[in-house]
């Protein structure tokens, strides 16, 4: 959505100003197999969650500028990074308590890779990764007190859902749903695997302004800049600074 908090802040203020609709294109909030979880989160069907891991790595090419000069927004946390973070905040909800993060940048002043720890209220923690130096198997595992919910490769286009239940004798038992993508129309041609799931996010932001709503319950304008108020943090520790900062 923006570079920082600071701007983030700014955009919402304004559009909430005006009544205008205003959303952040997080895509794979939409997917079905997204819905599916959150459902699962809700009717508790793993229990108390107390954990979930996320990762997100793409070998980017060195030509590719705008990935690796800060002049032009690069680094991995706000292109990637975010969809790990996205999943924490998606199944903890609030303001962690503490955050914390160990990563590197390059000569250019980019982040290049990091691991992020994020804690919240009754040992409850999400602990993710992302790299561009590497292709990671893009999954998600939530872990709850009765079982887990896993998200193969790749998550932020998720087609499929697993189910992990305990089960009283110490054994478990796995249950897996699909969730194929919708069918392109012939001859239509993707920048990258899964984008026929943007269509997911466009009927929704059609529904949104059909029903004259100004942010959409999938992705609220609150999480966003929740999610924009981490990032600041994980930057400042990694001491990753863009020029819209001093702006």
């Amino acid at each position: 959505m923006a570079m920082n908090v600071t701007q983030a802040a700014a955009a919402i203020a304004l559009a909430r100003e005006k009544n205008l609709f205003l959303m952040e294109g997080m895509w794979t909030r939409f997917f079905p197999a997204i819905h599916h979880v959150r459902q699962l989160l809700t009717d508790e069907v793993i229990g108390n969650v107390h954990h979930l891991h996320a990762a997100f790595g793409v070998q980017f090419d060195t030509d590719n500028a705008r990935m690796w000069h800060k002049e032009l927004g690069g680094g991995g946390l706000l292109d990637i990074g975010i969809y790990p973070l996205a999943f924490a905040t998606m199944v903890f909800g609030g303001k962690p308590e503490k955050i914390t993060s160990a990563g590197k940048l390059n000569d250019g002043g980019v982040d290049i890779y990091n691991s992020v720890t994020l804690e919240y209220t009754d040992s409850r923690f999400a602990t993710i990764e992302y790299t561009m130096l590497a292709t990671l198997d893009e999954t998600v595992t939530i872990t709850g007190s009765k079982g887990r919910i896993h998200l193969p490769a790749s998550a932020h286009t998720a087609t499929e859902v697993i189910v992990v239940k305990y089960l009283d004798d110490g054994s478990q038992k796995e249950t897996r749903l699909l969730f194929p993508l919708p069918t392109p129309a012939p001859g239509a041609k993707f920048n990258y695997p899964g984008s026929e799931g943007f269509r997911y996010e466009a009927e929704a932001v059609v529904k949104a302004i059909q029903n004259k709503q100004l942010e959409v319950e999938e992705y609220p304008l609150d999480e966003s800049l929740q999610i924009m108020t981490i990032m600041d943090k994980v930057r400042k520790d990694v001491g990753l600074v863009y020029p819209a900062d001093s702006m």
